[in-house]
């Protein structure tokens, strides 16, 4: 994480607040509960890797839980706004895709089953890693 300063310009300085985090993450992932993701996508800066270091599952899991997921680190992000590129640092980018609406009650109740099953699966695979 290194980058040109030049003289005069301003810095601005912050800190990673863990459980301010995780309450995001499980605030989105909330939102997506009632989506019905089938698959999930998820870009995460790796600052954000840094950051966490072995602990990174904590706001990944969560998501994992709901759909599979797959995605990668990124070595920051960018947007464009009126024409002004604007780069950020530690952003998380969350895609979920479903191909249809749930369509019944049984179909929501096999997703609930699923995803019961993988977390239940994921906090195995932690213990036991």
């Amino acid at each position: 994480m290194i980058s040109a300063v030049e003289e005069g310009q301003n810095l601005y300085l912050s800190y990673g607040d863990p459980d301010f985090m995780l309450s995001d993450v499980f605030e989105c992932r909330r939102g997506l509960q009632t989506f019905h993701p089938q698959t999930i996508s998820i870009c995460s800066c790796t600052v954000r890797q840094a950051f966490w270091g072995d602990c990174v599952d904590n706001e990944l899991l969560p998501f994992q839980e709901l759909a599979p997921a797959s995605g990668l680190f990124t070595g920051g992000e960018y947007l464009r706004v009126n024409g002004e590129l604007f780069h950020f640092n530690a952003t998380m980018v969350i895609a979920a895709f479903r191909e249809k609406e749930p369509s019944s009650l049984t179909e929501t109740m096999n997703f609930k089953n699923q995803t019961n099953q993988r977390s239940a699966k994921n906090r195995n695979d932690l213990a036991s890693g």
